[in-house]
């Protein structure tokens, strides 16, 4: 078969299967299947070929289409011996082998040439000659002529015969159950004679001459090449004693003592967790609810020590608020507005050209007269139409860092994002852009526009898993349950800055305000000018913008609620999500435990689930996404997050300004497990296109862009004068689109995605 991944066997699993099974790789011995929770795990072998690999995940599929976990459950748990159970399993894999590979007959390849190298391996013993394989018992023999028969001429008596017509008929689990009950009493009987022939023995005579006395032997348990039996008070020829043997398949349990030996060592451990459902109605902030912010600035009064010469009343505070937003409106439309008219025009050719290069011919069914001449020459008469599909439709949702450390490119950000925003509106691409925070403050009441505010208040100053477990269930942001991943997210939110939904007076209030908030994010760089446009550098932004940690990770768990809704609202073909920010994501390693009274286990230190396999499901479409060992464990949500929605996924990871960013390039390289041969040339051009791209890193594209004055949007002009030539004029005309290009790259990389 095909070299195919983990998950796309685990894909092959749950088809076989015909349901969504849960497949887990573990550092397991053994291949098995939890029929009552329907989990099939698989070990991690070394040097495990396809065709083994194969014949385990068909073994594993058989018991979960055919073995009822009632009656598995029932009789493995119940008040039976450790030998019977071997004696069930040997039987009952003969049975679901059987019925496996004729619902899948292509699976029979796989079982021949997989068991011929187990035995290749020597897993059930006998290839060293220690054992004769036809005097083993009948179980054994039983277990090798169904599973390498082809390899062995294993002989049957006649009555033992019988076995084989029964076995090779069997149907139900009850019929499983009756035959490996009458194997095994076959079995002690088999034991009960040769112990005899041991114990009876011409040389087994005391120093006198005499019969040994077995009463007098040892009361200790034995284990002997045929299982674990009470020697202890057993009389020979007597039948007392016969229940309490315990016979066991040798070959058995050879079998599964070979397995530990082929346990990979390398394999790094596998770590597996259920992302929470996230619940938005106590996350996103809707954008009407922040508009009642957009005049909420601190401003300078008489109260405040060393400014009482710079105060203003409200009015006068309010109306220097509006007049700044006005300036930084007109200012950002004068930079941008003749650009983005350019690239609307681009975008549109671009689009139109590619739609054009799908165009198919087709007859239309009616004659063309002006063929009709030539019908003794060509049977082509008939009108052909060019048929131009229709594009897809693409949105754009967008998560944005607002962690402390944003702070110097905040502004720059805010700009990028809506230059972006105000394309997607001219083109008619639906949108929506939030920034994620957790930062805990007097705000959230009224952010959540909450009804009850001192009941929310209450919450927040209780411990939510001891004190009052009804009101964390309450506002809870993600589901807590058993075995989920666990968010710290008390003061996590998404906030819906824009939106495409808005009118055009809420869009041009929302940008206002907006670029104000990164105007006065910009006074506290130590560099910072004070401009024209801005409020004087004593007005301070409210609490509420007030900039924190980086939930990077509770915004990916939300984000699939949020594009799953918002592809289905707009009936989207593709949705292109947007996450941006300069660092990683705050540390979530810890899974809900209820089984502890902390409530709590830790999936490793960062350390340890940095070098791990991590495996996050939804538990509800059965997808998965995985972190592979040495990357975040954001990879694995962003991994999810495409799995589930089927999105587009792209990063923008903004470093320190050009100067710095060789360094931030390759740490960021060496965390993601990434190899790059050709660094030093991508890294020249990276220097021209102030974008360094990255990919298996999660995300589909991952741009890491400069920061700083790197990422300000510029004012663009023609270095030109009155004596330039026509090549000169024509040299700085594409310098200067192409400058363009290179300060709104937010813009332009979207564009060349959708386009």
């Amino acid at each position: 078969m095909l070299n195919t991944s983990k998950s796309s066997k685990s894909l092959l699993a749950k088809l076989l299967a015909s349901e969504n099974i849960t497949i887990e790789h573990r550092k397991v011995p053994t291949a098995y299947f939890d029929t009552k929770n329907r989990v099939m795990v698989l070990p991690i072998w070394k040097n495990m070929s396809e065709w083994l690999n194969d014949l385990l995940l068909g073994h594993e599929v058989g018991h979960a289409l055919f073995t009822p976990a009632e009656g598995w459950h029932t009789a493995v748990t119940g008040n039976v011996s450790k030998g019977f159970k071997t004696y069930l399993n040997v039987v009952e894999d003969v049975r679901i082998e059987k019925q496996i590979q004729r619902k899948f007959p292509g699976l029979k390849t796989s079982f021949i040439k997989g068991y011929s190298e187990l035995m290749h391996n020597d897993f059930f013993g006998v290839n060293s000659g220690e054992l004769d394989v036809d005097t083993l018992p009948l179980i054994d023999r039983i277990n090798l002529h169904y599973k390498v028969g082809a390899y062995l001429n294993v002989q049957f008596s006649s009555d033992e015969q019988e076995y084989l017509n029964r076995l090779d008929s069997l149907d139900t689990w009850e019929d499983v159950y009756n035959i490996a009950k009458e194997l095994f009493e076959n079995g002690k009987q088999e034991l009960r004679d040769k112990l005899e022939d041991e114990f009876y023995d011409e040389e087994d005579v005391d120093e006198d001459g005499n019969d040994y006395d077995y009463d007098d032997a040892d009361e200790d348990e034995e284990d002997t090449e045929y299982g674990e039996g009470k020697r202890s008070g057993w009389r020979a020829g007597s039948s007392d004693n016969l229940d309490e043997l315990d016979p066991e398949s040798i070959t058995d349990k050879n079998f599964r003592k070979r397995e530990k030996d082929f346990l990979s060592d390398e394999t790094k451990p596998y770590y597996y967790v259920n992302m929470p459902t996230p619940k938005l109605e106590n996350i996103v902030v809707p954008y009407k609810n922040i508009i009642k912010y957009y005049n909420d600035f601190k401003y300078p009064n008489a109260e405040i020590v060393g400014v009482a010469d710079f105060s203003y009343t409200a009015d006068q505070a309010l109306e220097l608020i509006e007049t700044s937003k006005t300036k930084l409106l007109k200012r950002f439309y004068d930079t941008n507005k003749k650009y983005v008219s350019y690239l609307i025009k681009e975008f549109e050719l671009k689009r139109n050209a590619r739609q054009f290069a799908r165009a198919s011919v087709s007859k239309t069914g009616e004659l063309d007269m002006k063929k009709v001449f030539g019908y003794k020459f060509n049977d082509d008469l008939f009108r052909r139409m060019t048929v131009v599909p229709k594009g897809k439709s693409h949105g754009l949702v967008m998560f944005i860092d607002y962690s402390g450390s944003m702070t110097d490119n905040i502004k720059s950000t805010i700009e990028q994002t809506l230059v972006l925003a105000t394309f997607c509106r001219k083109v008619n691409i639906p949108f929506r852009v939030y920034a994620f925070t957790d930062l805990v403050s007097n705000n959230l009441v009224e952010e959540m526009n909450y009804p009850n505010t001192e009941e929310y208040k209450e919450y927040l100053a209780t411990s939510k898993y001891i004190n009052n477990p009804k009101l964390a269930s309450k506002y809870a942001k993600f589901s807590e349950n058993d075995k989920e991943l666990c968010l710290n997210s008390n003061g996590f939110r998404l906030r819906e800055y824009i939106s495409s939904e808005m009118s055009g007076t809420e869009f041009k209030e929302a940008v206002k305000y907006w670029l104000l908030v990164g105007e006065l994010h910009s006074n506290r760089s130590w560099n910072y000018k004070q401009s024209d446009v801005s409020l004087p550098r004593e007005f301070k932004l409210s609490e509420f913008e007030v900039l924190n940690g980086t939930p990077l990770n509770e915004a990916i768990v939300s984000s699939v609620a949020i594009v799953k809704q918002f592809k289905a609202s707009y009936k989207l073909d593709v949705v292109n999500t947007v996450f941006l920010t300069d660092g990683e994501s705050n540390d979530t390693n810890t899974i809900i435990d209820k089984q502890r009274a902390v409530g709590q286990t830790h999936i490793g230190t960062t350390h340890s689930v940095l070098s791990s396999n991590v495996i996050i499901r939804d538990v509800s479409t059965m997808s998965e996404g995985k972190k592979p060992p040495g990357a975040d464990l954001t990879v694995g949500l962003l991994n999810l997050l495409k799995n589930i929605t089927g999105v587009n996924v792209i990063g923008f990871f903004i470093t320190p300004q050009a100067k710095h960013a060789k360094r931030y390039i390759l740490g960021r390289i060496e965390r993601s497990g990434t190899h790059i041969t050709d660094f030093d040339e991508k890294f020249k051009s990276f220097r021209k296109t102030k974008f360094f791209m990255l990919n298996n890193v999660g995300y589909d594209d991952y741009y890491i862009i400069p920061g700083g004055d790197d990422l300000e949007i510029k004012e663009d002009g023609m270095d030109v004068n009155s004596n330039s030539s026509k090549n000169e004029l024509k040299t700085a005309f594409m310098k200067m689109q192409k400058s363009k290009s290179v300060n709104r790259v937010l813009l332009s990389r979207f564009i060349d995605k959708i386009a």
